[in-house]
């Protein structure tokens, strides 16, 4: 967590990685980027937030044909994530559904499945 520092463009030979770009380590999976300007005497302030990853409760098996579930858009964090998910959401085949956070937030994707139980099929009982 990087919070309130000050970064200046490091020189060549300070691995700016050529472009000014000056890259800090951030929990896995993701590392964080921060172009500085081309002004190399300003000083700039800046709060780095960890990325959130929006978490749900997956929604109990249907039986095929019945209503689909609806999937909720807050997810169950402390502060919800609010987005739109990939669908619309099946009632005949299990799926995998992609949740995309609204512009703004500081969290990434999420995936969820849907599990849809085939119809049970019968055989009649014949009798001599």
């Amino acid at each position: 967590l990087v919070s309130n520092q000050f970064f200046t463009v490091a020189n060549a030979g300070d691995n700016n990685y050529g472009s000014g770009a000056i890259s800090f380590p951030n929990a896995a999976p993701n590392a964080i980027v921060y172009q500085v300007t081309q002004d190399c005497f300003e000083e700039r302030c800046v709060t780095v937030s960890p990325s959130v990853t929006p978490t749900f409760t997956a929604p109990a098996p249907v039986c095929q044909g019945d209503a689909a579930p609806t999937l909720p858009t807050s997810s169950t964090n402390t502060t919800p994530v609010t987005g739109t998910w990939t669908g619309p959401v099946s009632n005949q085949a299990s799926g995998t559904y992609t949740f995309t956070p609204a512009a703004g937030q500081c969290a990434g994707g999420a995936q969820i499945g849907v599990v849809v139980n085939p119809t049970p099929t019968t055989d009649g009982i014949y009798h001599d």
